[in-house]
């Protein structure tokens, strides 16, 4: 759902891919206008949405079929290198950081 914050009314929305709806974690690169959100059970992977028009930009999935109950539980940006750090957890293996190039 998209928001504006001057009035608080709902201006769009976004309907995910089956498998994509489970987000356990997000941040926002403000310079290129992406937000990155980390999945859940399933297909842990990472989804791209462009924040201009509300699109969803592209998908990886960063574990196959033998690891399906990884979640990405934490992400951090490192906007000037143009990397997003995200951290796996709930699985084998855990603990597992994953980068995604922005």
């Amino acid at each position: 759902m998209k928001i504006q914050l001057a009035s608080l009314r709902e201006v769009g929305s976004l309907t995910l891919k089956q498998g994509e709806a489970e987000m356990r974690s997000a941040v926002i690169d403000i310079s290129n206008g992406f937000a990155y959100f980390g999945l859940g059970l399933g297909h842990p992977g990472v989804v791209r949405i462009d924040l201009a028009n509300f699109t969803e930009a592209g998908t990886v999935f960063v574990f196959t079929d033998a690891y399906p109950n990884n979640v990405l539980l934490s992400v951090v940006i490192d906007s000037h290198h143009g990397y997003a750090y995200f951290g796996s957890g709930g699985g084998r293996p855990a603990g597992v950081v994953i980068r995604i190039s922005l």
